[in-house]
C-alpha cells in the first residue's frame, strides 16, 4: 500500500464512490509500485483495489465456475467476471484455446508436454480444476 486517504477521499468511499486511481500503492510480492483506483466493500468492511479492464476477446468456451458467461481471453488469462481465471502461461508453457476448453468442459486435459519446473526441467502432466476451480498438475 502506500496512499494517504484525505477526509475528502474517506466520505467519497464511504459514499459508494470508486476514488483514484493513484499511483503510490507498493506490491511487497512484486517489490514494485502499481496503479489502482479504490472502493469501499461492504462485504470485507474495507476499501479494496478497483483495477482497469484488461482488453480481450470473448470466447464460446462457458466458465465453469458459473456456468453463467462466456470466459474472455485477455493477454495473460482466459477470465470470467466472477473472479475465475485460468493463466495462457502456466510453469513455462503458453496454453492453447483447445486445452482451456479441454480443461474448463472436462475438468481436465490430456497430458500435456513443454511444461517447465522452476529449476528448469520439462514435464508433462494433466491439467485439472480441483474443487475450488483452481488450476492444478497431475501426474497420474
Amino acid at each position: 500500500s502506500g496512499h494517504k486517504i484525505t477526509e475528502e477521499e474517506a466520505k467519497a468511499l464511504l459514499e459508494g464512490q470508486e476514488i483514484g486511481p493513484f499511483d503510490d500503492f507498493f506490491s511487497k510480492k512484486k517489490n514494485r509500485n502499481f496503479s489502482a483506483k479504490l472502493k469501499f466493500s461492504k462485504e470485507e468492511g474495507k476499501p479494496v483495489f478497483v483495477f482497469p479492464e484488461e482488453p480481450g476477446d470473448e470466447t464460446d468456451i462457458t466458465c465453469p465456475a458459473c456456468g453463467q458467461e462466456n470466459l474472455v481471453h485477455t493477454e495473460k488469462a482466459y477470465k470470467c467476471s466472477c473472479g475465475f481465471k485460468i493463466f495462457t502461461h502456466i510453469a513455462g508453457r503458453d496454453m492453447a484455446e483447445n486445452e482451456v476448453r479441454d480443461l474448463c468442459e472436462n475438468s481436465r486435459t490430456m497430458k500435456l508436454d513443454g511444461f517447465k519446473s522452476k529449476k528448469g526441467k520439462e514435464f508433462s502432466c494433466c491439467l485439472i480444476l480441483d474443487d475450488d476451480n483452481k488450476v492444478a498438475f497431475d501426474f497420474d
